[in-house]
């Protein structure tokens, strides 16, 4: 009788241990996941206005410069200091220089 009770014991501990250890890796690779999604989203953020630039400048056929351009929240862009010049000089050329406070 004893000895089929100190098993039940360590049935019991053994169980409990491993939910807290199921727990925590769960914990963990959900804290990496989220470090891994932030770090994405950082990335992006940081990359994303000069492949904007590049697709404007792609489709206006244009040397395109910026001063800043500043993503925010909200999905609003705000571009400063923005010059668009004609890639291929000719006699009527035209410069466009846009600044907005």
């Amino acid at each position: 009788m004893a000895h089929s009770e100190t098993n039940e014991s360590k049935l019991k501990t053994s169980s409990q241990g491993s939910k807290t250890g199921h727990f925590l890796r769960w914990f963990i690779l959900g804290i990496i996941f989220i470090l891994v999604v932030v770090l994405f989203l950082i990335q992006t953020v940081r990359t994303l206005p000069r492949v904007a630039i590049a697709e404007i400048s792609k489709l206006a056929n244009a040397k395109i410069s910026v001063g800043s351009l500043d993503i925010r929240f909200d999905g609003s862009v705000l571009i400063r200091n923005l010059v668009v010049k004609p890639t291929f000089q000719c006699a009527k050329s035209v410069t466009i220089k846009a600044s907005f406070e």
